[in-house]
Order: C-alpha cells, then structure tokens, then sequence
C-alpha cells in the first residue's frame, strides 16, 4: 500500500474517533444540563455549536517546500451554560498536501506532508447581532506531523509531535435558529522535529465551515 493511502487512512480514522468523541461530549453536556426540574433546566441548559471545516492550510514553506499547501478538513464543538459569558471549545483538524518535485542528488521525488491538530481552548461569540456571528477563540494544540518522500531510492518518513498555541476569528450565520454557516481564518504554531530539524507545524488556516447549533 502506498504511503499516501496509509497517511490517509490514519487521517479518517482519527476524524472518525474525533466525531464520535465530540457527539458523545455534546450527550454528556445534555444529560448533566438538561434533565432536571423545569426550573434548573432554564436555569443550565447548554446551548452551543457543531461545525465542519473545509479549507486550506498553509504551513512555512523553509520547511514544508514542496507541500506547505495542505487540503485542511476540521471538526469544531464549542458549548456553554446559558449563563457562561464564553464557550468552551475542543476540535480536531486533519490537513495533507502530495506533490512532486525533482532532487539534483534523487532524482523525481514525490512528497507528502500531513498534520493533525487537537485543540483545546476558550471562544467567544458574539450572539447580539440578529443571526449574524462573530468570534474569537484562543488555545492549546496537540500537533502531529508527517514529511515522507518516494522515488527510486524507495521510501523514506518521519513523524514528530508537539504542543503549540492557536488563535481564530471569523463569523458565522445561524439560519432559523438551528443551522450554521460561515467562514473562518486560525493560526497555529508548535515546533515539531523531522529528520533532525526544527520546523513550525502549525500554519495558517482559511475557510468555510457549516453545521448545526443548539
């Protein structure tokens, strides 16, 4: 099998896990909140949002040359109290970028680069606006990746992890009380090391994300 085809079949399974985790979180959320007497149901019931990212991410091209634009898929649970000011908020996000490019002492060279991002943090949303959404989040992030290259030398990889910051804004619509769609711009950083040296794996991400809220 290709190392392409294993990279991505990782990537599935760890966005499979990750659905499954964040659903699981927003049932906990209901339970806890939810089901108790009327009053103290009105008083703690959680309100929140379940978005699906579809991007771009762009990582340093010093180190990511000639994969530093990866195809960037996310994951993103923020939930509140109705009574919290911010929302707390846990995601996973899943980028991968294949290209190929000639090596003097190589030859032809095809690349690939993946990362994955766990983060964890806070988000404010502005909700004062009719259905219109504005945001800010802040946190920390796992960071895995993964630089491999194939050619007539055979196959060579490496895979590193660190934890990083992460930052976003954007701005979203919610359509008849119940559906999300909008646009989002984060930035992340964490210092990985591939074949003995330091590179950033976090990068820029841009896109547009929908979903459900509650």
């Amino acid at each position: 099998m290709e190392l392409s085809a294993v990279v991505s079949f990782k990537r599935i399974g760890q966005y499979v896990m990750s659905v499954v985790l964040m659903l699981g979180i927003m049932e906990m959320s209901v339970f806890a909140y939810g089901y108790e007497d009327e009053y103290s149901y009105k008083k703690d019931a959680s309100t929140g949002n379940l978005n699906i990212f579809w991007g771009t991410k762009t990582l340093e091209k010093d180190s990511w040359d000639p994969v530093e634009t990866q195809g960037d898929v996310g994951l993103a649970l923020d939930f509140r109290k109705k009574d919290w000011s911010v929302n707390m908020a846990i995601e996973f996000f899943s980028s991968t970028g294949e290209n190929s490019a000639w090596d003097p002492s190589l030859g032809l060279v095809d690349y690939t680069g993946a990362t994955t991002e766990f983060n964890v943090g806070i988000k404010k949303i502005w909700e004062d606006s009719g259905n219109m959404r504005p945001f800010i989040g802040v946190g920390i992030s796992s960071v895995t990746a993964t630089f491999a290259g194939a050619g007539s030398f055979g196959t060579i990889s490496d895979s590193s992890g660190a934890v990083g910051t992460w930052l976003s804004g954007g701005v979203f619509w919610t359509f008849n009380k119940s559906f999300n769609m909008g646009f989002e711009f984060k930035a992340s950083t964490a210092t990985v090391t591939l074949y003995g040296i330091g590179g950033d794996a976090g990068g820029e991400h841009i896109g547009l994300f929908f979903g459900f809220h509650w």
